[in-house]
């Protein structure tokens, strides 16, 4: 499943976030871009998940994760 994160601005200033994961998430993607027009004084930037960081506790019990982080690079959208 692909993750997107959105990076909205308005008139140069961060706007909000949008973090789309979905089996659809391209279409989803171009509808929420959509939302946030130019015309109107938003850009947007658009970010693709590529992997993750992954902190990990091991005990005799077994390994267990405590926590992940998504790692993300420049997707190219228009």
């Amino acid at each position: 499943m692909d993750m997107y994160r959105v990076v909205v601005c308005k008139d140069k200033k961060r706007w909000c976030v949008v973090d789309i994961e979905h089996l659809d998430a391209r279409a989803i993607l171009a509808d929420v871009a959509a939302r946030f027009p130019l015309e109107k004084g938003f850009d947007i930037s658009v970010v693709k998940k590529h992997g993750e960081k992954r902190l990990l506790e091991v005990s005799p019990a077994g390994v267990k994760m405590l926590s992940a982080e998504p790692l993300f690079e420049l997707f190219p959208f228009n």
